[in-house]
């Protein structure tokens, strides 16, 4: 394989200590795409590489589906734009259920680097489940509650549809979400 010059100064520069967002940009066709590719297959841990050439990348629409991907794996991403106090967010069930909800999520997709699992998320009709993990030939269902909402219909008919190795519901009435943010997710394939 053929490696640019920027290839080590690269991959120190991605490697350091920190939690940023990288922007690497210069002009065009002079092997900044091929460098990063070949940087992340070496790379260990979660990333997401989005190249802003083509057609697409004009729209607003992929500079936001680009950013809903990221945030996703990082809730003080969601944090810091939000605006809002704690305090008052704690006060909404509603606003506070979609926070710990995102927070889960994350949790769910940055353990996935770690144990090699997919995260989904599952619909039908009104029925729904918030997180389907799969390891194999293994499905895992998570519902996460944070109100005294106990509606398990969607839950109930994936188990129907899908017959999953486990379900778990995390929050009220379940696992408390702040000791499934501690847990090895691996163990619910086990």
């Amino acid at each position: 394989m053929i490696k640019r010059p920027h290839f080590e100064l690269l991959s120190t520069c991605l490697s350091l200590p920190r939690k940023f967002i990288q922007v690497i940009f210069g002009p065009r066709q002079v092997g900044k795409t091929t460098t990063i590719r070949q940087i992340l297959a070496q790379w260990e841990g979660p990333t997401h590489f989005a190249a802003a050439d083509g057609e697409a990348a004009s729209d607003a629409n992929w500079l936001k589906s680009q950013w809903e991907v990221i945030r996703a794996h990082n809730t003080a991403l969601h944090s810091a734009l939000f605006g809002g106090y704690f305090r008052d967010t704690r006060k909404q069930p509603a606003l506070w259920g979609r926070w710990v909800e995102s927070a889960v999520g994350a949790y769910l997709l940055n353990q996935s680097f770690l144990h090699n699992y997919q995260v989904y998320y599952w619909r039908d009709g009104q029925a729904e489940v918030d997180f389907v993990i799969e390891k194999g030939q293994k499905l895992v269902s998570i519902e996460v509650k944070s109100t005294a909402d106990r509606n398990q219909k969607g839950m109930e008919l994936f188990a129907k549809q899908f017959k999953p190795h486990r379900q778990l519901l995390v929050g009220d009435g379940g696992l408390r979400w702040q000791d499934f943010l501690k847990m090895d997710v691996s163990k619910l394939f086990e």
